[in-house]
């Protein structure tokens, strides 16, 4: 099993009122579990409430709130635990014109897989 620490902080200048949807917290899943985790959002003038939205497909998490004018921080910190699997399926490498729709998804930019 591996531990895995993360120790993620932003810092945005924000110029008029706006909504925000971050999607930074670890996601549930069979192969990892979220041993500890804490989300920070700190501005000059108390927000709205954090709210919450889960997406079952692909176990993304999201976190919603209002912010006012002024210096906004996030930090959030976690602990997670991943479980490896080892394969015995091997896969012969294609150009991506092969990849069939449904694969699509899984090589599209992402927290996982940068786009560049």
């Amino acid at each position: 099993m591996i531990t895995t620490s993360i120790d993620a902080s932003f810092e945005y200048a924000v110029t008029g009122a706006a909504h925000f949807c971050l999607n930074i917290e670890a996601a549930h899943e069979a192969q990892q579990s979220v041993v500890s985790e804490e989300l920070e959002v700190t501005q000059d003038e108390a927000g709205k409430p954090l709210l919450r939205h889960f997406e079952d497909g692909d176990h993304n998490r999201f976190v919603r709130f209002d912010a006012a004018p002024g210096v906004l921080r996030v930090r959030y910190r976690a602990d997670v635990q991943h479980v490896e699997r080892e394969s015995s399926v091997t896969r012969a490498e294609v150009p991506i014109t092969q990849l069939p729709d449904d694969v699509l998804t899984y090589v599209r930019s992402s927290r996982y897989c940068e786009s560049d």
